[in-house]
């Protein structure tokens, strides 16, 4: 094997970005990372392991948050790229920018996220539909979708064991919220196309400059389907018993969020909708402003009824 090859197989297996990222958490204090496995059915019916490439976990705000981080991760050669169709959040239905991040707050007692100061920064995020991966001899459509749907289904497992933790005080803190952050990280390069862009305008253009924006981070929209819809309901709902339903139907009702049957239905819809895509160059940088941003003291509010 030359030189150049052993190189490129190993770049190309994505381990030694793996360990980069895992490296990089590690050094944020973020505990523990490491790969995530989870089970769900497979095309055929058939129970089968699953992984995120890499899964740690941080307390903020004096413990009182568990953020827990799910990497996907992409190794991508040099000059491939990652180019999206643009949204706004004005435009989405169902999903805000707070939604980037999966709160399980809704059976905390005390306290809960302050969601009008998330949605505040969403100007200074840009959002993304669609994208595609580009490089020099061809395109794969589907890199990006996968890497969606695989922290999609991951994240249902943890929804189930956070909402177990408040319900049954399993870590001895019912009030600790506990926030899922869903993260595709990759060494292509990231476009945006400009609002606006037409078929003409790209068969006019030149360069991809003059109808796309390049970033190193972006948002990614991808609403559930029915089929996530139906295995997250399927998943939460036979997760608990029916003491720990009623119990968390009080709570919510208290916390005027409804009956625990609304609550799954409503989070099915929902979540996991808003990715985070973050170059590989970036991720210190990025990562670190976000764990300060769950530091602030006025992340959290107290609830009326405390």
């Amino acid at each position: 094997m030359t030189h150049k090859g052993w190189k490129d197989y190993l770049l190309k297996s994505s381990l030694p970005l793996e360990y980069s990222v895992t490296e990089t958490l590690r050094k944020l204090n973020v505990e523990k990372p490491s790969e995530y496995k989870y089970e769900k059915p497979n095309e055929q019916g058939i129970l089968t392991t699953f992984s995120i490439d890499v899964h740690g976990s941080t307390l903020r705000n004096k413990n009182k948050l568990d953020l827990e981080l799910f990497v996907e991760c992409k190794y991508r050669y040099q000059g491939t790229k990652w180019i999206f169709t643009p949204k706004s959040f004005k435009s989405l239905e169902l999903a805000d920018f707070k939604d980037t991040f999966i709160t399980l707050d809704a059976l905390c007692r005390s306290s809960k996220i302050n969601s009008k100061l998330i949605n505040s920064f969403s100007e200074n995020y840009e959002l993304c539909g669609k994208g595609v991966e580009i490089y020099n001899d061809g395109l794969n459509p589907k890199t990006i979708t996968q890497a969606v749907s695989q922290l999609q289904y991951s994240l249902v497992k943890k929804v189930a064991e956070g909402l177990d933790d408040q319900i049954d005080d399993f870590l001895g803190n019912p009030d600790q919220i506990h926030i899922l952050v869903p993260i595709i990280v990759t060494t292509a390069e990231l476009w945006r196309l400009n609002p606006g862009t037409t078929i003409e305008g790209i068969q006019d253009a030149n360069e991809l400059e003059d109808v796309a924006s390049k970033t190193d981070f972006l948002l990614v929209h991808e609403a559930p389907d029915n089929d996530l819809n139906r295995y997250t309901i399927k998943h939460l709902i036979e997760s608990f018993s029916e003491e720990q339903k009623e119990e968390m139907t009080k709570i919510l009702k208290k916390n005027k969020s409804g009956s625990f049957d609304g609550y799954v239905r409503s989070f099915a819809r929902t979540y996991p909708s808003i990715f985070a895509v973050i170059e590989y160059n970036s991720l210190e940088k990025r990562l670190s402003n976000m764990l300060n941003f769950f530091n602030r003291s006025d992340i959290l509010m107290q609830r009326e009824n405390t």
